[in-house]
C-alpha cells in the first residue's frame, strides 16, 4: 500500500523531501508530536492518518452494511427468471441456460 500512496501523493505535487516527512510517525521531543492529540491520538504519520480517515469516513461498518443490502437486494430484483429473458440460451425443464456475456 505504501508504494500506493507514494505515487498518489507524488502525482499530486508532493516533492520528495515532503512525502517523506508525510511518512514521520510522531514521536515524543519532535516539533510535530502533539500530547494527548484529539485528531491524532493513535500518532500516525499523516499519510497513514489520512488513510485512516478515509476509512472511517467512507467504508465504516454502517456504511458498508447499508451497501452490502442494497446491492443484495438489487441483485435480487435483477436477477429473477422473469426479468433474465433478455440473456437466455435456452430454457430446459427445470432450468435455464443464460449467456454471462450478453448479460455484462
Amino acid at each position: 500500500m505504501e508504494g500506493h500512496l507514494n505515487q498518489i501523493f507524488l502525482n499530486s505535487g508532493f516533492g520528495p523531501e515532503s512525502l517523506r516527512v508525510a511518512w514521520i510517525k510522531p514521536v515524543k521531543g519532535d516539533p510535530n508530536y502533539v500530547e494527548n492529540n484529539p485528531v491524532n491520538p493513535n500518532q500516525l504519520s499523516i499519510l497513514h492518518l489520512i488513510e485512516n480517515i478515509h476509512a472511517n469516513q467512507l467504508l465504516s461498518r454502517a456504511q458498508l452494511d447499508r451497501m452490502s443490502e442494497w446491492l443484495i437486494a438489487a441483485l435480487q430484483t435483477a436477477f429473477c427468471w422473469p426479468k433474465m429473458d433478455f440473456f437466455t440460451l435456452d430454457i430446459s425443464t427445470g432450468s435455464r441456460m443464460v449467456s454471462l456475456r450478453t448479460l455484462c
